[in-house]
């Protein structure tokens, strides 16, 4: 299992802020689902819903918060490429998908097929990335 030493990119005042506009959201705003099970199961749980919209309390993202474990292997069919996860380290991995490229040119364009499969060969063959 490979580990990526940490690096701060954010100082501690800035991830708090950050962490506080998402409560605002999560709070005040919600988040629609498209998916009506999940709707259910929150709403289930105390969640407030209005249609797909689902407004959660502070005090239930923190309680999910608690329950999640502080450290855990993320499996891969090949053990070697097994990632843990925990103790303030990171994990990097491919961003698939992505909407444009750039071309040697300088010039953008919408991706392809070919250039989905280019990333994932890439991300395969990287050792940088988890």
């Amino acid at each position: 299992m490979s580990r990526i030493p940490t690096q701060s990119v954010l100082t501690d005042n800035q991830v708090d802020r950050i962490n506080e506009e998402v409560m605002k959201i999560l709070t005040e705003i919600g988040v629609d689902f498209e998916y009506a099970p999940a709707v259910e199961v929150l709403k289930a749980h105390g969640c407030k819903v209005d249609g797909s919209r689902v407004i959660f309390e502070r005090k239930f993202i923190e309680d999910r918060i608690a329950e999640a474990p502080s450290e855990f292997t993320l499996k891969a069919r090949d053990e070697k490429k097994s990632t843990w996860c925990g103790d303030g380290s990171f994990i990097l991995t491919p961003s698939y998908g992505p909407p444009f490229v750039y071309t040697l040119d300088g010039g953008r364009r919408g991706t392809t097929s070919e250039d989905y499969t280019n990333v994932v060969k890439l991300c395969h063959m990287s050792q940088n990335i988890n």
